[in-house]
């Protein structure tokens, strides 16, 4: 059977007799893979002209427009006044399992076909019309079997995701220790600390070229390996800082460099990757993201800064790596990275010359950031510990995925308890 013989594609859309004058809007950008972002509350009136689609409890999101065509998730207990963007295709379970069909218009070979569909359209938005769904073939078990299979990958699913919890409120943490100390200036004994014009005093005020190292524009390399392209290595590209911030660190790819390219630009413990160029109108430059031992573990390759970066290394005889992890973040936060960009034909690109020159840090006495990077480190160790284990969870779970769809891992016989999420 087809997909439209047990599912429909939701069409339900706002009317001017919509009932609520506030909704909760998810849009594109706010899902990810097997992820529902929190929605954003705002007036109906001033909704984009995109919120259109109403939906509701397990109903099936998956994005069908660039740059989030494998970004999916299913909808558990919204409110009533939620509504999507037209970016998504919305599917509607009527006569199986919303689970297991989620399951099955996500796996991974069919959202790759998906996307293959819209990137080979010769259109600067590639998208795929929702009728592909639709008319997928599907031959599905009974309703037990499938929510015996659901389960088993919801309860995969769960763990993931309480992990992230973990890794967020880690994160959290060490970035809350390091307000307290240097925003709000209440360090240990700092109460026997004088300050001159607000700066505690044996504070020294260094502009960035004076703690900087060394740093180098990224490279991209090619993507067959050739005799000039011949050395192997993971390339960090500015959209996946958000990712490798938030413990995810599989969507970096994976090029061929040439040995002088590769030789001055590997990352090492302690670097930084600083996006310098690309971006759009909503979305500042000078991202960035700290390099840790546990992530080059991961790799377990050479890995370098792509080339709409910078890869930057710290003088550590002067500033500790893991104080300027949170300087960066808070200053980037706070929007203060804004002041050198400019935008040129559609393009941001940083004036990062300037930032080198004319931007300023205070820096705390080396006593005190060694304190600081004693504390933060265990943090941010556990936190990647917690991250690395996450990603060998979703290999399990996406290695047992297309076993229990095609039904050559048998569950008839297993005593499964359903989670929560799928009591109804």
């Amino acid at each position: 059977m087809k997909v439209r013989d047990v599912a429909k594609v939701n069409q339900l859309n706002v009317t001017a007799s919509y009932p609520h004058s506030e909704i909760e809007y998810i849009d594109t950008a706010s899902v990810t893979e097997g992820r529902v972002g929190i929605p954003q509350k705002i007036s109906l009136s001033y909704a984009p002209s995109r919120a259109k689609r109403v939906v509701r409890h397990n109903d099936i999101l998956i994005s069908t427009v660039r740059p989030n065509l494998k970004h999916y998730g299913i909808l558990k207990s919204p409110s009533e006044n939620t509504v999507v963007s037209t970016g998504f295709a919305v599917i509607t379970s009527q006569s199986i399992s919303p689970d297991y069909l989620y399951r099955l218009l996500t796996t991974s070979w069919y959202t790759e076909f998906l996307s293959g569909i819209a990137e080979s359209q010769q259109s600067n938005y590639p998208a795929f019309n929702p009728s592909l769904i639709e008319n997928t073939v599907i031959a599905p078990p009974s309703l037990l079997i499938q929510k015996k299979i659901a389960a088993i990958l919801t309860a995969y699913d769960e763990l993931i995701e309480v992990n992230r919890r973990r890794i967020a409120l880690l994160e959290k943490m060490a970035e809350e220790i390091y307000s307290e100390w240097f925003v709000r200036m209440r360090f240990p004994n700092h109460e026997k600390v004088k300050t001159v014009k607000g700066v505690p005093d044996e504070w020294k005020v260094k502009q960035f070229h004076e703690i900087v190292e060394y740093y180098i524009g990224g490279g991209w390399g090619e993507d067959d390996q050739s005799t000039s392209f011949s050395e192997a290595a993971y390339v960090i590209r500015g959209t996946d800082i958000p990712d490798i911030q938030a413990g995810e660190f599989e969507g970096c790819p994976y090029r061929f460099h040439k040995p002088s390219n590769l030789k001055s630009r590997s990352l090492q413990q302690g670097d930084f990757v600083f996006e310098v160029s690309g971006g759009s109108t909503n979305q500042l430059l000078g991202r960035n993201v700290f390099i840790t031992e546990h992530l080059l573990k991961y790799f377990n390759a050479p890995v370098i800064a792509a080339s709409f970066c910078k890869q930057i290394r710290f003088r550590r005889e002067l500033v500790s790596p893991y104080f300027m992890k949170y300087f960066m973040k808070l200053y980037y936060d706070c929007d203060l990275v804004g002041i050198y960009q400019i935008q040129s034909t559609g393009i941001s690109n940083y004036q990062f010359e300037s930032f080198l020159k004319y931007q300023t840090i205070v820096l705390p006495p080396d006593e005190l950031q060694k304190k600081f990077e004693d504390i933060v480190k265990p943090i941010i160790e556990m936190r990647d510990g917690i991250s690395l284990a996450n990603i060998g969870l979703r290999k399990a779970r996406d290695l047992l995925l297309p076993r229990l769809i095609s039904g050559k891992l048998s569950v008839e016989n297993l005593d499964i308890q359903f989670p929560p999420s799928m009591a109804d």
